[in-house]
């Protein structure tokens, strides 16, 4: 709907008046999501992934079994308690920060107190492995959690 008057005309949907210049919208580049520095501008929905503070992988699984990811080609149970989680889209190095969480099913007792651990850490994917707190023996939960964050 548009409202005329003799000096000009105004855009009910858009707010703009005629004759005015509207600045365009400016897309943030990856470097600028990065350093957290794209003011003035917008995040794109590929690359709200960039800024360092948002998860870069993510997923869960149970025996193997993706339950639910992003960035995650696949997950692969190497023996009892010792997974590989294998990355899509890689780190730019193998200086990422990754984060397990566990669960088990019952009451917390010693019969269900493990402790994981990642090895073997690269770019491209890692090694997450469950061990008994007391006998450190690999054992499988019953789902495993990953997160990882850093540059890619």
């Amino acid at each position: 709907m548009r409202i005329s008057n003799p000096t000009r005309t105004h855009d009910q949907l858009t707010g703009v008046v005629a004759g005015q210049h509207q600045a365009e919208a400016v897309a943030a580049t990856q470097a600028a999501m990065e350093a957290e520095t794209a003011q003035q501008t917008f995040a794109r929905p590929d690359r709200v992934r960039f800024p360092p503070g948002v998860a870069k992988v993510w997923v869960s699984w149970l025996n193997a079994v993706v339950r639910a990811s992003y960035n995650v080609t696949s997950v692969t149970d190497t023996a009892t308690g010792d997974w590989t989680v294998n990355i899509t889209d890689a780190f730019s190095s193998v200086q990422w920060c990754s984060i397990v969480g566990l669960e088990f099913n019952g009451a917390p007792s010693a019969t269900n107190a493990a402790v994981a651990r990642v090895r073997n850490k690269d770019a491209s994917s890692c090694r997450v492995q469950v061990g008994d707190v007391t006998d450190h023996a690999l054992r499988d939960p019953n789902e495993v959690f990953l997160a990882g964050f850093g540059d890619q």
